[in-house]
């Protein structure tokens, strides 16, 4: 494999990670997007836009450092109680998002509520005030422009959620066949209660980053209940296999789950999640320990028979969290 650079623009980004390769034989059409296409898929949810070294950023980034410190703090008392440990148990997670779903609204990209609640993130010089699904919008833009140029026939998400991403994606490339699985039924009950729909909303046409060539192909769509340490299919199932934000909830199975990914794909697959690689903030290592949330770097993925060939680190994070866009090629 060539020794390339990770991909990132020439502006500031929030995450540094590992020198991978930015393009190989196996994704020779890779056009990642630049700075400016990430900004335009995120613009629409930045409320305000503040300077990093002005009092009013300091005073909020202070005031989230203080608060995460604490709960850290709490945590660790915990531990040193019987059965206490890092990783949240999945049956916390699956209780969590069994209600979640039901009652998260779709995002609503040019017409915002105005009492829209938002959360502080940064992104190169700037602290930014951002609705939900902002920081989504940016990822399903980088997810898209892998996908098109690894051309996969079938394609599964691993911890589907409500299925918003399939829905997305599916809009733009309906030549794929598409599957989710999600350890709720929650999740999947409210992706297929938009199946139903005769064409796919305009709130999530609105929502794609990308082109929809498509507003009829979530009707092909199959979502299920499932787990992901033991993925209900046949090894080598599907070319692609991808997560956004989905393994981040997963650190007590994450071996049997990296496993899993490994089993079932035959070509690739795009992980959406905190790497530490992102994540190296006090702050941010104080919102995953305290949470039990993910434990990873990229580095560790080879282990799992997953090797890294792109990882896109110039992106909008959380202020408590933030992510990186690995792509990896499966060994066969």
């Amino acid at each position: 494999m060539a020794t390339l650079q990770s991909s990132s623009s020439s502006a500031p980004s929030t995450a540094t990670g590992p020198t991978l390769a930015s393009a190989t034989s196996s994704a020779p059409n890779l056009n990642l997007p630049s700075h400016a296409e990430v900004e335009a898929a995120l613009a629409p949810y930045v409320t305000r836009r503040l300077p990093l070294t002005s009092p009013e950023w300091q005073a909020i980034s202070g005031k989230v450092a203080r608060k995460e410190s604490k709960r850290r703090w709490m945590r660790r008392a915990k531990a040193l109680l019987p059965g206490t440990g890092h990783a949240r148990p999945q049956t916390l997670v699956s209780d969590h998002y069994e209600t979640h779903w039901a009652r998260f609204p779709w995002p609503r990209t040019w017409d915002p509520a105005p009492d829209e609640h938002t959360f502080p993130g940064t992104w190169g010089d700037e602290g930014l005030l951002i609705r939900r699904y902002g920081i989504k919008r940016a990822h399903l833009l980088v997810v898209e422009r892998m996908i098109a140029a690894l051309r996969p026939e079938t394609a599964l998400e691993v911890g589907c959620g409500n299925g918003i991403n399939l829905l997305v994606l599916s809009s733009s490339f309906p030549g794929i066949a598409w599957t989710g699985v999600d350890l709720t039924n929650a999740g999947p009950d409210m992706a297929r209660s938009v199946q139903a729909e005769p064409e796919l909303p305009p709130v999530l046409r609105d929502f794609n980053p990308g082109t929809v060539e498509s507003v009829t192909a979530h009707k092909a769509l199959t979502v299920r209940q499932g787990d992901a340490s033991a993925l209900p299919f046949p090894d080598k199932s599907f070319d692609l296999i991808y997560t956004v934000l989905a393994i981040e909830q997963m650190q007590a199975v994450r071996d049997k789950v990296l496993k899993e990914i490994r089993r079932v794909a035959r070509r690739h697959a795009i992980l959406v999640e905190p790497f530490a690689d992102a994540n190296r903030s006090r702050t941010q290592q104080n919102y995953l320990r305290s949470r039990g949330y993910l434990d990873l770097a990229v580095d560790e993925l080879p282990a799992f028979g997953l090797k890294p060939v792109t990882l896109f680190t110039d992106l909008p994070n959380r202020l408590t969290l933030g992510a990186a866009i690995a792509l990896v090629a499966v060994d066969p």
